[in-house]
């Protein structure tokens, strides 16, 4: 059991250590809807697989229509591509998540850029 005031202090720790680890490997401008998308998935496979994922490569590289779309990648869970119906029960909601986080990314590049 924790308390809200303890979970909300958890939860600011967590997207700062997160955040770090974006700051930290991408050296490249965001736009605050591709920041959001990349924070969210480093948050699910945890900032040492983002740092070392094709999807950071392809963003610095300044390919950033490729980089949302290594999002859609990790949608594996204990081997079962969440992908497909029959795994879509277990994964529960993983590709519906990567599929958010893939359009949260994609959306309208006219946005203000992060400093």
């Amino acid at each position: 059991t924790i308390t809200p005031p303890k979970a909300v202090a958890r939860a600011l720790q967590d997207a700062q250590q997160y955040e770090g680890a974006l700051k930290q490997c991408l050296t490249v401008p965001l736009h605050q809807h591709e920041y959001d998308a990349f924070l969210s998935l480093a948050y699910n496979i945890g900032p040492a697989a983002f740092c070392r994922s094709t999807l950071v490569k392809k963003a610095n590289a300044g390919d950033y229509a490729g980089a949302c779309g290594e999002i859609l990648r990790y949608r594996f869970y204990q081997g079962h591509d969440c992908k497909l119906a029959q795994y879509r029960r277990l994964c529960g909601g993983l590709w519906t998540r990567r599929q958010a986080e893939y359009q949260q990314c994609s959306a309208d590049p006219n946005l203000t850029e992060l400093p």
